[in-house]
């Protein structure tokens, strides 16, 4: 089939971008190309520069992220099959129950919105389109909200996979195909606004999924397109998108959204339902088919295959089971320029199809055009059309997630198949608020939006806005740090050759990219994330040690990290060593060091249980020579510094004089080797320290700094302080934990913990909630354990049981038996300790100072700025803008 194109130019109305083409029917030919004259797309540069790029860039890292991390949610659901079979069947009683009760429960005192009747009629869900307009930052009530899915999932039950539409038939004015809204209720209201809400004889839509995820208004989307689509069934239509299920919910926010705001998960499980019964694809009058992300890995597809996919969840697994394998591409392929099919750019089972691909299956359809959404266009627009003029991406999502800076779109159809897309930048929520009355109207005038919906155009707001996207990116950077540390210290390490704790900026750089994917320009980032020393070496142990995981102490109280430390160190305490003993255990070849080996020996026998990764962070507190720690050095380490919480307030100071008098012993500058301030204090030279060494050498010692006195009793109570297991003298680890005032090794034992927490926090939100039958948010501390152990299954560093009931000792502060697992998923949060705060970098040479830097990075982004406004501008002819970056526009 050949399309005949025509453009116009129309008035550019409040700001939206209009062009209009027509669908010809039966003609044959060949296909043409897109447009004549239209630039060709540049391969993708070797690093992205606009900070918009850049951002989207990040996002598809971490959706690619997400794609490597649906085995282990595959493996986690197999695992809690085994340990708690009656879940499910449990989970679907309570479910039942609560879908049951819920009707009957009273409306808060407090909603200011809306009286609902039941089943809806129009004026409700009018009234409800006031509201959300009026106060979208209150949530409507559990009651209502779960009316409104009940009704929308027994709609969709009946309805079929492939949804029919005619609009040829001259029941609607238009028909409007919305791309991506995530969550952004400001670019849906502005839509309703301009085109009117659905209804017969007025607009017909079709939202192409993702109505979630991203966005703060997700709930608010999802429940105003269901309950108009419960009025109006035949003027308004949804497809399943890839957000549309349990995996991407959890990851990017929405499951957490909707309990926030309805308060139960039973809520998020009827929306759940309502993802699995929604069409995946919708055909229009026989000759455009409209899915969310694109086509299939082979060939032979028939639209009579999708009319049959099942309704379930949504499996990215390497299958051979052709419906599921069908289905996950529809919902996450994209296309791209190159014949053929090829690896995705977002990483998984992900596919990109080429042009090929696309006429072969629209042929074998007898289909004409292609409409997908998914993804940004790469021109930064609210559409693209691509593959000879018979793919077209729609997104609607207008300056997406804050940061992109693209314009969103939609696709209107008139009946004779005349479209045209509307583009703009909508205003935000305030402006809606302000509106006076419901505009129902198709194309009434919008006077209160004319100077809100159009691109940011001044220089002062654009610099704003990327100011504000860099701030992201860095945050994203570090937190990026924090999930790879591993990884990045493996790297950084090799590099170090020297173990200087140095490495030159140009190995910091290549180390970034190949561990965390980036590509970023460096030189506008890296000030914000490392300092850079005179001679351009970086200290990656401090930028590795400046980002960390926080515990929110309302949450857990922090005594749990205490008894992880007291544990193991306590374990040394018990053997009661003497100094010689002590390093015999750890040094066992007697050369003075101690390898990865002889410390996993050393523990052991010890029957301290730590895993490999928790050995290394004990060897990463000590500086290695050659892959080896000094033997002493090791065990000072690991002291826990406890004397000055634990003692009372006289003997407290009294150690704060004795440790500055030894410190000037020494020789007053502070470098005190714990071990000789040992065999100074043990004169018969036993290893041990009795009551009597230790008040002859305090008493010498402060009468030889001139230091206060102390009475004999309150030396009496130092010295039984300090014999913590009370065996009548005071051993080499008892000397170092009152005298040695270093980082301990333990912290880093228990800063492994949390990250494990932090970073498998959306999976362990997937096992607490199987074991959350009854929906409520609370687990029992058997359940909870249940839940840790099913993770310690999936992760290649697992906690040990003794440190999970620690945790869920102190988890528990009211001692009712109930944990909020809800809060524990959320109380591991990044810390940030770098004090840097973006200034310029340091330049040696004259030539290249912040003033010829600055005048330069200013006259580049003039010039860019400059070059994007010129290919947007409407000039009787469809322009097209170059990609800069292929895999950087993901939706």
């Amino acid at each position: 089939f050949f399309f005949g194109w025509f453009c116009i130019t129309m008035p550019s109305a409040l700001g939206v971008r209009s062009k209009v083409r027509t669908l010809l029917k039966g003609e044959e030919g060949k296909p043409g190309t897109e447009e004549s004259g239209s630039l060709q797309r540049s391969t993708r540069k070797s690093r992205l520069h606009d900070a918009g790029e850049v951002w989207q860039h990040m996002d598809t890292l971490g959706e690619e992220e997400y794609l490597e991390s649906v085995q282990e949610a595959s493996k986690l659901a197999t695992v809690m099959k085994v340990q708690v079979p009656d879940s499910v069947e449990l989970r679907k009683v309570q479910q039942k129950r609560w879908e049951t009760e819920v009707i009957d429960q009273p409306i808060d005192a407090a909603y200011r919105g809306p009286c609902l009747n039941f089943p809806l009629q129009p004026s409700d869900v009018e009234a409800l389109y006031m509201y959300m307009k009026s106060y979208p930052d209150e949530p409507l009530p559990t009651p209502y909200a779960a009316q409104i899915l009940l009704a929308a999932r027994a709609l969709y039950e009946g309805l079929p996979r492939v949804t029919q539409l005619s609009h040829s038939n001259g029941v609607h004015k238009r028909f409007v195909v919305v791309g991506d809204i995530h969550g952004q209720l400001q670019d849906l209201l502005y839509i309703f606004e301009k085109l009117g809400l659905p209804e017969p004889g007025g607009t017909m839509y079709l939202f192409n999924g993702d109505f979630v995820d991203r966005g703060a208004y997700g709930v608010e989307v999802a429940l105003l397109l269901l309950a108009l689509k419960v009025v109006y069934p035949d003027s308004i239509h949804m497809n399943r998108g890839n957000h549309e299920d349990a995996g991407p919910n959890t990851k990017y926010g929405f499951v957490k959204e909707v309990k926030n705001k309805l308060k139960v998960q039973h809520a998020y499980n009827c929306l759940l339902d309502v993802w699995n019964n929604l069409p995946i694809a919708t055909i229009i009058d026989g000759h455009a088919i409209v899915l969310h992300g694109g086509l299939c890995r082979i060939d032979g597809v028939k639209i009579s295959h999708l009319k049959n996919l099942p309704r379930e969840p949504i499996s990215l697994q390497s299958s051979n089971n052709f419906q599921e394998t069908i289905m996950a591409d529809m919902l996450w392929n994209d296309p791209c320029d190159v014949m053929g099919r090829s690896a995705g750019l977002r990483g998984g089972p992900t596919v990109q199809f080429g042009p090929d691909v696309t006429h072969r299956f629209l042929g074998e359809n007898n289909l004409k055009i292609l409409i997908r959404s998914h993804e940004v266009p790469s021109n930064n627009r609210g559409y693209e059309v691509r593959h000879g003029g018979r793919l077209v991406t729609v997104f609607s999502a207008s300056n997406y997630c804050g940061h992109r800076g693209n314009y969103g779109g939609v696709m209107v159809f008139t009946p004779d198949l005349k479209y045209t897309f509307h583009e703009y930048w909508s205003p935000d929520l305030t402006t809606f608020r302000s509106a006076s009355q419901l505009r129902l109207a198709p194309d009434a005038p919008l006077k209160s939006l004319k100077e809100t919906t159009k691109r940011p155009s001044s220089i002062e707001e654009k610099e704003r806005l990327n100011e504000q996207t860099k701030k992201d990116i860095i945050e994203t950077v570090k937190k990026m740090v924090v999930r790879k540390q591993d990884d990045l210290h493996w790297y950084f390490k090799h590099e170090d050759a020297n173990n200087t704790g140095l490495i030159s900026v140009k190995a910091w750089q290549s180390g970034m990219d190949a561990i965390l994917g980036l590509q970023l320009p460096w030189k506008e980032y890296a000030d914000w994330l490392i300092e850079i020393n005179d001679d351009w070496t970086v200290n990656w142990k401090v930028f590795l040690q400046q980002y960390k995981i926080g515990v929110r102490e309302e949450t857990i109280d922090a005594r749990w990290m205490d008894e992880v430390r007291v544990r193991i160190h306590d374990r040394l305490l018990e053997k009661d060593l003497c100094l010689d003993e002590m390093i015999r255990v750890f040094d066992r070849n007697k050369d003075g060091q101690v390898d990865v080996e002889e410390l996993k020996a050393a523990l052991q026998s010890l029957d301290i249980c730590l895993n490999e990764y928790h050995v290394q962070d004990l060897l990463d507190t000590v500086e290695r020579t050659h892959g080896k720690v000094d033997a002493l050095a090791l065990i000072e380490s690991m002291q826990l510094s406890r004397w000055g919480a634990l003692m009372e307030s006289d003997v407290a100071s009294a150690m704060t004089i004795i440790s500055k008098a030894i410190s000037s012993d020494v020789g007053g500058d502070g470098k005190v080797r714990t071990v000789d301030v040992f065999r100074q204090f043990d004169s018969n030279g036993d290893g041990r320290i009795d009551y009597n060494e230790l008040l002859t050498a305090v008493t010498k010692l402060l009468e030889k700094a001139k230091a206060p006195v102390l009475s004999v009793e309150t030396l009496q109570k130092v010295i039984k302080a300090l014999d913590s297991n009370q065996s009548g003298y005071i051993d080499y680890m008892e000397f170092v934990d009152a005298f040695h005032g270093k980082y301990s090794a333990f912290d880093a034992v228990v800063q492994s913990i949390c990250r494990t927490f932090y970073l498998h926090q959306d999976t362990l939100a997937q096992a607490f909630e199987h074991l959350d039958v009854n929906g409520d948010g609370v687990l029992s501390p058997e359940e909870f354990k249940t839940g840790v152990c099913t993770l310690n299954a999936l992760v290649a560093d697992p906690i040990f049981e003794e440190d999970i009931d620690a945790v869920v000792k102190w988890l528990d502060k009211d001692n009712d038996g109930q944990i909020s697992y809800q809060e524990f998923c959320s109380a591991f949060f990044f810390v940030d300790e770098s004090r840097l705060t973006g200034g310029r970098m340091k330049r040696r040479k004259e030539g290249t100072k912040s003033k010829s830097r600055e005048k330069g990075t200013k006259s580049g982004t003039r010039d860019k700025a400059g070059s994007r406004e010129k290919g947007t501008r409407l000039s009787g002819s469809i322009t097209h803008v170059p990609s800069t970056s292929p895999r950087a526009r993901h939706g």
